[in-house]
């Protein structure tokens, strides 16, 4: 599989520009942050946030590449859902653009076109990658240091009460809202301004869309583009850097889950944090947006469990109304 864009190998200095040291020791317990950490604190940082961001830059017009962004935007808004969830997953479904799908031969049969065609599709792939964060990282970087409203009781509590912290987010708010030590915080996708970028994306693809061996010449070449595309937008899990974090922690006594939507693409998190560090005595803690309804009518609920069973997590579930 080959990206046409330059991805970190996770080589021990990509480790290093990511990891603070001292890692937190001794490590009983940790913490999961999603987006709905800072959606509670007043964040304008959902995805609808983000494509009203999106639609305003291209109204605008202020990048020169009005054209190009345009396409983007049109593209994903096909494809995604209304949740950060459903918009990582949904990235695997992205199809060719008209511009790319339509190309083909005179002669199915004559080879002249082939670079030229794999070329164009390969470059549109770049360009959408690097567009898609171009505009990703310009709109976290628009957000304000101090969020609007401080922390819930039930998210102070889950900061303070835990020895280590896996935050999905590529914000700062736990450092600028609760002096928490970045010692402490493992950012595995990246920081605004950081070292390393932000890294985001959908979960490898289950299968490929069709098998090109038994398609035309043309077709085939078009779905090794659609395959570049998908490929280029596949997040490469950062499990080394996880175990490196957690290194002193053996097996944990709590996990807390806090705004974290268990989706599909950041699910092998889960997954190794469970077989590594988790037995029959480990308590995962989800704390759920019940917003009036009951514990068991809750998504956040049903959405952990579901998750948590299909990895075969060993210790028990605990639910918390927020």
């Amino acid at each position: 599989m080959s990206y046409p864009f330059e991805l970190l190998d996770w080589h021990q200095d990509q480790i290093d520009s990511l990891l603070r040291r001292p890692t937190p020791n001794p490590v009983h317990t940790i913490a999961l942050i999603g987006n709905g950490f800072d959606l509670s604190l007043g964040l304008k940082c959902s995805f609808n946030d983000f494509k009203n961001y999106f639609r305003d830059l291209l109204d605008a017009d202020l990048d020169d590449r009005g054209d190009s962004f345009a396409g983007i935007y049109a593209e994903i808004s096909a494809v995604t859902g209304p949740d950060w969830s459903n918009f990582e997953s949904e990235l695997a479904n992205l199809n060719l653009p008209s511009s790319v799908a339509e190309l083909s031969y005179v002669d199915e049969g004559d080879l002249q076109e082939l670079d030229e065609l794999a070329a164009d599709g390969a470059e549109y792939s770049g360009e959408f990658r690097n567009g898609l964060e171009k505009v990703f990282t310009s709109w976290i970087r628009s957000f304000p240091r101090m969020a609007p409203s401080p922390p819930t009781p039930a998210g102070k509590e889950v900061v303070a009460s835990t020895d280590a912290i896996v935050n999905f987010n590529y914000t700062m708010t736990l450092g600028t809202m609760l002096g928490v030590s970045p010692n402490k915080v493992l950012h595995p996708h990246g920081i605004v301004d950081g070292p390393a970028g932000l890294h985001f994306g959908c979960p490898p693809p289950e299968r490929d869309p069709r098998d090109a061996a038994f398609n035309p010449l043309s077709a085939a070449v078009r779905e090794q583009a659609l395959s570049e595309l998908r490929a280029s937008l596949t997040k490469v899990h950062r499990l080394e850097l996880l175990h490196a974090f957690l290194e002193h922690a053996e097996k944990l006594k709590i996990v807390n889950t806090y705004g974290f939507s268990f989706g599909r693409a950041d699910l092998p998190y889960i997954d190794a944090i469970s077989d590594a560090f988790c037995d029959g005595a480990t308590v995962w803690r989800q704390h759920c947006y019940t917003r009036g309804e009951s514990l068991s009518e809750s998504d956040d609920a049903a959405r952990c469990e579901n998750a948590l069973a299909s990895l075969k997590f060993p210790g028990r579930i605990e639910l918390v109304s927020v």
